[in-house]
């Protein structure tokens, strides 16, 4: 059984079509994601433009990988969620959804009445996605001694146990996965990571958004030169804003495919052992500390949005490399799983959509270790990759 915890905040998305004119009337760079307070958020839902089509799904970055994660995986891996929700009727909708999904809900409760975390998905006719967020509840869980036992840091060792079960007496853990917004909380988010790699785990790191990456800059350094991230996710405008915050030197009008090699080489310098970087209708971009490196194409598709596509990329690629994959298998899943998610509204696949991506990924699997064990020289199994 492979664990598998995630660390963020659980937010009810409110997703709703609106036209451009919207987005410049409001001042609001397209896909952008800003936080607001309650009272903001409650005047944007009140636009009519919003409150006409409004469509709820408990959503948050973290949440949707490990629900992404939990769907495409095999039995034997075991996805549970930490975060704080409000004790409203959005919390408990929330809980009862990721639980639906197949992940076990870590979910502590605010004491102070504030409401569940929500976040308004600004959705334009291209597909793009610009998000304002009202973190509330969510914002209460901000030191290390509100964490579950789960991810509570082991008690001292007179021998110095190591990594893995150790002296706490409970069972590694295979990976922590954490999203950016974390970054606002770093010092809750690095006790998580110390205490999940002193269970044997691998810590990944999903950067959110630009502006997480620029105004959380100070913090993102620190866990680097801390050593505590193991694989980074961004998108191609994170990439560009972390160059530009780290000062990476970039010739004049660098283009994607420069700022994603400089990207590359600077997180793969301070640490980093894999960075996977989503390149919309390009595809992606991997690199791994061993050497490695991968492409995959994006397959040619109508996007209804792109809601939740980034967090079904970091799934795909997730599964891949807990399963053991190649670099390139691990990536062509991100891209599979990413491509699934623009061909629906909203972050959350239909039966019918899941269950193809679902075979999909099963066969780059399937495909990636029957060439393993064939550069091998060992006999190739019949039966592929079991997915539920």
């Amino acid at each position: 059984m492979q664990l598998v915890f995630g660390l963020g905040d659980p937010v009810l998305d409110i997703v709703a079509r609106v036209d451009h004119s919207l987005l410049e009337r409001l001042g609001m760079e397209p896909g952008g994601c800003v936080p607001v307070s309650a009272e903001e958020m409650g005047r944007l839902l009140a636009l009519p433009e919003v409150h006409g089509g409004m469509k709820r799904v408990p959503g948050g970055s973290a949440a949707n990988v490990l629900k992404g994660l939990a769907s495409l995986a095999p039995a034997s891996l075991s996805v549970a969620f930490v975060g704080m929700v409000g004790q409203d009727e959005a919390g408990w909708e929330y809980r009862q959804s990721i639980t639906a999904h197949g992940v076990r809900p870590l979910l502590l409760e605010s004491g102070t009445g504030a409401a569940t975390a929500a976040c308004l998905c600004l959705v334009t006719p291209d597909g793009q996605r610009t998000m304002r967020t009202a973190l509330c509840a969510a914002l209460e869980l901000s030191s290390p001694q509100q964490l579950p036992r789960e991810l509570a840091p082991p008690p001292p060792t007179d021998g110095g146990a190591g990594a893995g079960a150790g002296a706490s007496g409970q069972p590694p853990i295979a990976l922590l996965h954490c999203e950016g917004y974390c970054l606002y909380r770093v010092a809750m988010a690095a006790a998580a990571m110390r205490a999940a790699r002193a269970r044997g785990a691998r810590v990944s790191l999903d950067l959110a958004s630009f502006e997480v990456v620029a105004n959380c800059w100070t913090q993102l350094g620190s866990l680097l030169q801390e050593r505590l991230v193991d694989i980074i996710f961004c998108n191609e405008q994170e990439a560009a804003a972390l160059c530009q915050a780290a000062g990476v030197q970039l010739p004049p009008a660098a283009g994607g495919e420069q700022v994603v090699a400089a990207a590359h080489a600077y997180l793969l310098e301070r640490g980093v052992g894999t960075i996977a970087i989503s390149r919309g209708s390009k595809g992606c971009s991997a690199k791994s500390a061993d050497g490695s490196t991968a492409t995959a194409a994006a397959c040619r598709v109508a996007v209804v949005d792109t809601v939740g596509a980034g967090d079904y990329f970091t799934s795909g690629v997730l599964l891949g490399l807990l399963s053991g994959a190649s670099l390139q298998a691990s990536a062509a899943c991100g891209c599979t799983a990413g491509t699934a998610a623009v061909r629906t509204a909203g972050a959350e696949l239909g039966p019918e959509a899941l269950q193809q991506l679902r075979a999909a990924v099963a066969a780059i699997l399937a495909a990636d270790k029957a060439a393993a064990l064939e550069a091998q020289g060992a006999a190739v199994p019949a039966v592929p990759l079991a997915v539920h």
